[in-house]
């Protein structure tokens, strides 16, 4: 064994351990479970072991016995399942649940590796690859949340591994296992199953052989896909007498996606989706499809998954870094990769793509494009060597064999407009990553004045304040903060930093506020939340409130609210330990004609 080859093993050695360690020690398996998704997908499993059906039963009054047990058409099965049998196996532990997600998130890392062999990416870059993912923050948070990602994200894994394995060796064995792991990751989420059509597509333009082992490839792919599948379409088909692909899922998400920034969502009580997207694009059409799409991307990728919000973990902190400089640029990058890649590289680079499409429908959030991440991760390996070898002028990739010219000319095609989409979704990601997301908080306050008080920033703008006054550091309170010389504070980890403010209202009836907060700092990115109460809100509520991305950079935000303010409460900056520096806070208010 050469020193190369060592060192490259004690690399990946270490990596594991380190992945190994930090899942261990990070989740927190003890933790009680919330009231929600975590409760719904808990009775589900507890009703499935006593009921022997799926529920939806978020509170457990089915499994208590208050209310009778009703079967759900609106609950995909596979996690209750997964739950339900560490449940027969260990009894009623949500701590052997989360636990077992431990030994799927080590699998995953696993997998990854494994991954990096299979396209044949050189050793130096499958190790910082491999140690990416190790320490990824996003891998590591929410090992210890009872929900449906870690599972879906381990089998959609899986079965991307055995589907390239096997079209790498043309194992219809190994393919068969491929769609048995697709069916359990649809049963898991529905949003699996449409790279059934990207597994057919690859099987049919890159088969080398012959036709008749094309059509036994396919069938089967396909026939083990649905075999898998078919228990859960015969109990609806049985159960509610019509034949139901996936899951009836209610208009919840779509809901939250019709809110703007989900701003008000008290709003939306008692309204159809069609009322309540009616309401809230015809004020300000261009500040509402904005919202659609920069909006959604930039919630799905400008941060990651963290179900504590804040990021509390302080020496994972700095790693936050990792979403904004590595994961967004190598998703920019795809256009470059497609044209000279593997087949196997085309196949992975459609899943972050895919994942953001699928759930524009609905809303913005890490959560929903959280089981791509591993795929980015593989690609950053990619693209690192794609890097090195266009500086060095060597050959990318040698061009794929193919059995018909057909077989060449869909795949020329194929690269030339799938780069040309994925270059529109780059630039649409740039944007809104690193642009469109520091001009948030005037979105917001554009689609609020727009709503409320039919105005818009232009327009008071245009007009004098009628009041005005400026507030010192020494007129303001602020709690949960050490201060440490002149203006400059730090958040203790405890409890957010909260900076708050008293101004007096005025006699006119109707008032724009306008905030010009001179306060800069917390992470290279950050978030700063503005609560406040006014005329037409007698108290801090969910419902009134701007939550608006920062960064480090920025010397001041500005805010318009549609109501006369007489008090603020501000989170400077959400992440943990955060460091900012206070100079001011404006105030200017101006009528409303």
């Amino acid at each position: 064994m050469n020193n190369r080859k060592l060192l490259y093993i004690v690399c990946i050695l270490l990596t594991f351990a380190i992945g190994i360690i930090l899942r261990v020690v990070i989740p927190d398996t003890t933790r009680a479970i919330i009231v929600g998704d975590e409760t719904t997908y808990n009775h589900a499993a507890e009703n499935l072991v006593k009921h022997g059906t799926v529920t939806f039963d978020m509170n457990g009054d089915m499994f208590k016995g208050i209310r009778e047990v009703v079967p759900t058409s609106a609950l995909q099965p596979g996690y209750p399942i997964y739950i339900s049998i560490i449940y027969v196996l260990f009894g009623h532990s949500t701590q052997a649940v989360l636990t077992s997600q431990i030994f799927l998130s080590i699998l995953s890392l696993w997998l990854i590796f494994k991954m990096l062999e299979l396209i044949n990416v050189r050793k130096p870059y499958i190790v910082i690859s491999l140690a990416l993912a190790a320490v990824y923050p996003g891998f590591l948070y929410n090992i210890d949340r009872m929900l449906t990602e870690t599972l879906f994200t381990t089998l959609l894994l899986l079965f991307s591994y055995f589907f390239l394995r096997s079209l790498q060796s043309n194992n219809i064995i190994l393919l068969g296992v491929s769609g048995m792991f697709l069916a359990c990751a649809t049963h898991v989420r529905a949003l699996a199953f449409p790279f059934i059509i990207v597994a057919i597509f690859v099987l049919v333009i890159y088969e080398k052989r012959n036709k008749i082992n094309t059509i036994k490839n396919l069938s089967a792919f396909i026939g083990i896909t649905i075999l898998f599948m078919l228990p859960w379409w015969i109990r609806n088909v049985l159960t509610f007498d019509r034949f139901m692909l996936f899951t009836e899922a209610g208009e919840g998400p779509k809901v939250w996606g019709a809110v703007p920034y989900f701003i008000d969502m008290a709003s939306t009580s008692n309204l159809s989706l069609s009322e309540i997207i009616n309401n809230n694009a015809a004020p300000s059409p261009s500040t509402y499809y904005k919202w659609r799409l920069f909006g959604f991307f930039q919630y799905m990728w400008g941060d990651l998954w963290d179900e504590h919000l804040v990021h509390p973990f302080k020496y994972l902190r700095p790693l936050l870094i990792i979403q904004q400089l590595i994961v967004v640029p190598c998703i920019i990058v795809t256009p470059f990769l497609l044209r000279k890649c593997r087949k196997e590289v085309l196949f992975i680079s459609c899943f972050p793509i895919a994942f953001t499409l699928m759930n524009m429908p609905f809303h913005g959030l890490p959560r929903y494009v959280y089981p791509s991440m591993p795929f980015v991760l593989i690609l950053s390996g990619v693209a690192l060597e794609r890097l090195v070898n266009f500086i060095r002028k060597q050959k990318v990739h040698k061009e794929e064999n193919f059995l018909f010219g057909w077989q060449r000319l869909t795949d020329k095609w194929t690269r030339i407009l799938y780069t040309v989409f994925a270059s529109f979704f780059s630039i649409i990601l740039f944007y809104s990553v690193y642009f469109f997301a520091y001009n948030i908080n005037s979105e917001m306050s554009e689609y609020r004045l727009s709503k409320y008080e039919s105005t818009s920033i232009e327009s008071i703008k245009s007009s004098e304040p009628i009041a005005s006054k400026i507030y010192d550091v020494d007129k303001m309170i602020i709690e949960n903060s050490i201060q440490l010389k002149n203006h400059k504070f730090t958040n203790i980890p405890e409890a957010p930093s909260i900076i708050k403010v008293q101004d007096e209202l005025l006699q006119n009836e109707k008032v724009v506020t306008e905030v010009h907060l001179e306060i800069q700092g917390g992470y290279i990115h950050d978030y700063m939340t503005v609560y406040w109460t006014g005329k037409k809100t007698s108290e801090i509520t969910e419902n009134a409130v701007y939550r608006f991305p920062i960064n480090a950079f920025e010397k001041s935000q500005k805010i318009y609210i549609d109501d006369d303010v007489n008090s603020l409460m501000i989170v400077p900056t959400v992440f943990r330990n955060g460091k900012f520096e206070i100079h001011s806070i404006k105030i200017n208010k101006y009528e409303v004609k």
